[in-house]
């Protein structure tokens, strides 16, 4: 939260995964999973070789590309960017998520 209303003396802190991606990409590469999976790939894991990150790429845009259900095909390309949250902002943020419980991010 970063509302002023947290208790005093702890960080208060906001995590905006689709702000660090505007940020980072030009607009034309917002909704293109693999462009989207680079970016984030190359922020959490900045040591790792593009090689040594095949399998992880692969993931996350498999996992951009699917529905909530984890089965259905949902191209990452037409979700709407409109809500609060919006299909977009929940599916990167699950993206995300994904990437940072994985074991090669916690052996960082």
């Amino acid at each position: 939260r970063n509302d002023g209303v947290g208790l005093r003396g702890i960080n208060q802190n906001l995590t905006d995964p689709v702000a660090l991606l505007k940020a980072r990409l030009p607009a034309t590469e917002w909704q293109n999973a693999g462009a989207v999976a680079d970016c984030f790939l190359g922020a959490l894991l900045p040591g790792e070789g593009k090689a040594n990150l095949d399998l992880y790429r692969t993931a996350a845009i498999n996992f951009l590309n699917t529905a909530n259900d984890g089965v259905t095909p949902s191209p990452f390309s037409t979700l709407s960017m409109t809500g609060n949250p919006s299909p977009y902002e929940t599916r990167l943020r699950g993206m995300v998520a994904m990437l940072m419980t994985s074991q090669r991010f916690q052996e960082q």
